[in-house]
């Protein structure tokens, strides 16, 4: 997947970046829902609502900032059901280096784009081992990639920010296995 912002909110974002590091993230909420229904119709489909990033301010040399995820997956049956339901939160704290102040705006570009991006491993994690308690399996929640907004002006074809990443891609052959 691709988080997508313009070209002017990486800038801002990059004034932040190269003085801050990351120093903690944490789960600040979580809640899991599953439909119970242990019958349901493979591959399993994941679907993205509304995932975001705010800063929370500065306070004592460091950068507080929260990233939220909201997403559904669903069977393939025809009409498709739901599986399960994940909503949470984490907050992340960034040191800031000494007399460094950034202005509001700064702050926010460097929420959306790099709250996101640096909580996203742990969400996976969370949503790997949420859903397989759940006796469910989805497909791996995709790697986080960091561009520009599509120049198109297709709006619609962003969602919070979030886009897929294109599936045309040639994969290199696997290695052959060696046998005895």
């Amino acid at each position: 997947m691709l988080l997508a912002q313009s070209d002017e909110d990486y800038i801002k974002a990059g004034r932040v970046l190269t003085n801050c590091d990351l120093e903690q993230v944490t789960l600040s909420g979580c809640v899991a829902e599953s439909s119970g229904d242990e019958e349901y119709t493979n591959p399993l489909t994941l679907e993205f609502l509304d995932p975001s990033a705010k800063s929370l301010g500065v306070k004592n040399g460091s950068l507080f900032a929260e990233s939220t995820f909201r997403m559904e997956s669903f069977d393939s049956s025809e009409p498709k059901r739901l599986v399960f339901r994940v909503s949470c939160s984490f907050r992340l704290r960034y040191g800031l280096e000494a007399g460094f102040n950034a202005e509001e705006e700064e702050l926010q570009s460097f929420a959306n784009a790099y709250g996101v991006f640096n909580s996203w491993p742990y969400i996976r994690e969370l949503v790997q081992d949420l859903t397989r308690r759940m006796g469910a399996y989805p497909p791996p929640l995709p790697l986080l990639r960091l561009g520009p907004a599509p120049k198109t002006g297709d709006e619609d074809s962003l969602h919070s920010g979030l886009m897929p990443t294109p599936k045309a891609r040639k994969r290199r052959p696997r290695p052959k296995k060696l046998t005895r």
